[in-house]
């Protein structure tokens, strides 16, 4: 065992927090990049599906269906464009690491009765709601979102979200 002084100890500190920086730096990245995008937050985790072509957009080949979606650019943090470039898949955080926080951090959300869906659909609900909202048709949200029918779309636009209220916080 070594001794280690001070300034040792303050730089192994100082690296520390910025790796945990960096970590959950990444971790409100692909939040982000799901709430302006859409895509499942499962896809953001996955560079090798993404394709770069010059320009303004990038490609991102889908999970279902394997569509092909366009995204602008400007929606996704710098760092994680730089991974979808460069294909590389060195996330710190995992698919069941970001759920496990959103179910710890997000109220619980119930789509149209479905319970599953709601923590990791949040945002793709949000997204979609949104757009259909500002005016995109059904079958132009379809598209976009990469749904394969458009009865998917509109089951999405139509659906009633409710919030579950823990007993201690209900109204009497």
């Amino acid at each position: 065992m070594q001794e280690i002084d001070l300034e040792q100890l303050n730089n192994l500190c100082k690296d520390f927090l910025g790796r945990l920086n960096q970590q959950w730096q990444e971790r409100n990245d692909i939040f982000q990049l799901a709430y302006n995008t859409g895509i499942r937050i499962s896809e953001a985790l996955l560079p090798e599906r993404w394709t770069y072509k010059r320009g303004e957009y990038i490609y991102l080949e889908t999970l279902k269906w394997n569509k092909t979606r366009e995204i602008n650019i400007e929606l996704i943090p710098e760092n994680l464009l730089n991974k979808y470039i460069n294909n590389t898949n060195d996330f710190y955080f995992t698919y069941d690491m970001l759920r496990h926080d959103m179910r710890k951090e997000f109220p619980k959300l119930i789509f149209n009765g479905n319970k599953n869906h709601s923590v990791c659909h949040a945002f793709r609900y949000n997204y979609i709601k949104r757009l259909a909202q500002e005016g995109m048709s059904a079958d132009d949200l379809m598209i976009h979102i990469g749904h394969k029918k458009v009865t998917t779309t509109e089951y999405y636009i139509n659906a009633p979200i409710f919030m579950e209220v823990p007993e201690d916080k209900r109204e009497r």
